[in-house]
């Protein structure tokens, strides 16, 4: 039994592994794949691979038979995300840095405790507090370069970045308020924004063209950020004996990102970048440390 639950928690771990490396990558898979299309066309490509993807699991689980509630839900969560959500985003990516636009995303961890009080009901203590004020000193270090002084990068990139924390942060807990089979929720979200994207790209832009690189970038985007990684990510949670053996790993992402970011997208990565990061990631830490002590203390015992 002993084995078994070891095995079990070093194929966790293995798959959060692979997991925080996709999410690594995907920063640099946004500014690369932008050069070559639009906004639109990006998130069309991209939620077409999902849904493509999220169809062949569902096939081979076995689709379970989906309520009005359900697909009147799923729907509704589909237009948050992916449809609001990465539209936002991509919208950030496109105005801004990576090393920018990457860790300002970050801040949902933040915003999801904000969220969580007229949703949820949950009543945040003042390490709370605290720890927003930390994370968003690390927000005013990033988007200053630590001048203090003026902005130097796209006011509306920048809004749009934070704003997209809290469209992610809201889909997130009503998710958990709603529960339900996830995979079954974000199919049907990708079966709503899948065609509406593709309308959007006949009414105001244009279909992209479907060359080989185009349809890598929808791929790398759509598998990496949107399909394969929540899947695994999921599986690991549910074979690991304590979540605390892999929820960890997920604040590694943004500082391999810029790994990825100097190296394959060639942006050359401020030291003042990797200040605002890691003031944020303690803001993090702060907001969440209570979690982060429940999950280690049943990992010990």
């Amino acid at each position: 039994m002993l084995r078994k639950a070891r095995n079990n928690n070093l194929l966790a771990i293995a798959l959060a592994a692979v997991v925080v490396l996709c999410w690594s990558t995907v920063a640099t898979a946004f500014k690369l794949g932008l050069s070559h299309l639009s906004v639109a066309q990006l998130l069309f490509l991209s939620c077409l691979f999902s849904l493509i993807f999220f169809a062949i699991v569902s096939f081979f689980i076995g689709f379970p038979q989906f309520s009005t509630k359900t697909i009147l839900r799923g729907a509704s969560l589909g237009i948050l995300n992916p449809l609001l959500y990465y539209f936002i985003l991509f919208a950030a990516y496109e105005r801004l840095p990576a090393q920018i636009a990457q860790p300002l995303n970050c801040t949902h961890a933040i915003v999801t405790a904000l969220i969580a009080i007229p949703i949820l009901n949950q009543r945040p203590k003042a390490r709370v507090w605290i720890g927003m004020c930390v994370g968003y000193l690390g927000v005013v270090v990033l988007v200053t370069q630590g001048t203090f002084q003026h902005f130097d990068f796209d006011n509306i990139g920048v809004i749009l970045a934070l704003g997209s924390s809290v469209i992610w942060a809201t889909y997130w807990t009503l998710n958990v308020r709603f529960a339900n089979d996830p995979i079954s929720i974000l199919f049907i979200g990708f079966c709503v924004a899948t065609p509406l994207t593709g309308l959007y790209c006949l009414l105001f832009d244009q279909l992209p063209e479907l060359n080989m690189t185009n349809l890598g970038f929808g791929l790398w985007v759509g598998i990496c950020e949107m399909g394969l990684a929540f899947l695994l990510w999921q599986r690991a949670l549910k074979i690991a004996s304590h979540v605390g053996l892999i929820a960890p790993l997920a604040y590694l992402s943004p500082a391999l990102s810029l790994i990825f970011i100097q190296y394959v997208l060639g942006e050359n990565v401020h030291l003042t970048t990797i200040a605002g990061l890691a003031v944020l990631l303690c803001g993090i830490f702060i907001v969440h440390f209570q979690r982060f002590k429940r999950v280690t203390e049943n990992s010990i015992t």
